[in-house]
């Protein structure tokens, strides 16, 4: 999860696949993940690593629905 948040924070990866997910997630549902994984890089050092598990786990939940309903 460490190296996922600093490829999210140094390359912006996260929002290559908010991207990829355009047309296949509802779009408020998209920017709301969007805007919490934001939120979420914006945090003080401790608070951002220690709350991370969560916003991993609820990121691979919505990855994996919009792509089942995208491929449907």
């Amino acid at each position: 999860m460490l190296d996922g948040l600093e490829v999210m924070q140094h390359k912006g990866a996260h929002r290559l696949l908010f991207q990829h997910l355009e047309g296949k997630a509802p779009e408020a549902q998209l920017r709301e993940m969007e805007a919490r994984v934001e939120r979420q890089l914006g945090l003080p050092d401790v608070e951002r690593e220690g709350t991370l598990e969560r916003l991993f786990s609820d990121l691979a939940s919505f990855t994996g629905d919009a792509l089942l309903r995208g491929s449907g």
